[in-house]
């Protein structure tokens, strides 16, 4: 039995992964709510308890089947399972991918995120003046990271602006240098330690914004305890990285515009 004024008990414009008589799951996948599915029960029902026996245990193995497609796809470090239903009483579980670079970890994705932390760093670690550095989620560094890419990815590399565009900036950890409220400097880390996207503004390279990048990220692996970080690094940055305790694996390769050169480095507690 449906209720007209229910808004799930209608399947209007919904991305649908699997249909039956009893439930269906959607994906309500979007640039803020990266994997995030919805099982929903097809009867208008608003507690676990009102379904029969029979009918609550098709629903758990159902919800362990929606659990298994999303652990496949997106690999993420836990999944939380939701069922709260105050605003819109029907049956419906939240399967929500979690990864621990994302905005809100530990806590749930209804919690606020936490806000930007800015600190300074010795002149003698960038060789510059009045620097300030943070780490933290997208959300919060999203409009300097982009403004740095822009200019060096796009503008300077020429690098097509699709090819810049993925799912890994809102569930990463991003470090930014900045002075003067001018960003400078960025990197992202992913979930499973790739550090990736890491610019400087050509009028600041070579005084010591790479290295400091690089040391922010490192520190907030280590912070995560994740084990290994790893960098596809241009052939003619390798020696950075070879100075900095990185290792090379794997061959060469090509990729937007130039050849590169998977490196690793092990972090040890």
């Amino acid at each position: 039995m449906n209720n007209q004024s229910c808004s799930l008990c209608t399947q209007k414009e919904e991305t649908t992964i699997f249909s039956n008589d009893f439930c269906r799951l959607i994906s309500t996948d979007d640039s803020f709510n990266l994997g995030v599915h919805r099982l929903i029960w097809n009867n208008h029902m608003s507690e676990l308890s009102q379904l029969t026996k029979k009918n609550q245990i098709y629903l758990f193995d159902a919800l362990i089947q929606a659990e298994k497609i999303v652990v496949k796809k997106y690999n993420p470090h836990k999944i939380n399972v939701a069922s709260i239903g105050n605003q819109v009483p029907h049956l419906h579980f939240h399967i929500i991918p979690r990864w621990i670079t994302d905005p809100w970890w530990p806590y749930t994705i209804w919690s606020q995120i936490p806000k930007l932390e800015w600190n300074t760093f010795s002149t003698n670690v960038f060789n510059l003046e009045k620097m300030l550095v943070s780490v933290g989620d997208w959300p919060n560094l999203a409009k300097y990271s982009e403004s740095i890419r822009k200019k060096v990815f796009i503008d300077d590399q020429k690098i097509i602006f699709s090819k810049q565009l993925d799912n890994y900036d809102l569930i990463s950890r991003h470090a930014l240098i900045k002075s003067s409220n001018i960003p400078l400097a960025t990197g992202r880390m992913q979930p499973c330690g790739r550090l990736s996207r890491i610019a400087v503004i050509k009028e600041f390279r070579k005084k010591g914004l790479e290295k400091g990048i690089l040391s922010l990220l490192e520190l907030e692996a280590k912070r995560k305890k994740i084990k290994e970080i790893s960098v596809n690094s241009e052939i003619n940055n390798c020696e950075f990285y070879f100075k900095n305790g990185f290792s090379a694996i794997g061959p060469e390769f090509f990729k937007c515009n130039f050849i590169q050169q998977k490196m690793i480095k092990k972090l040890y507690y």
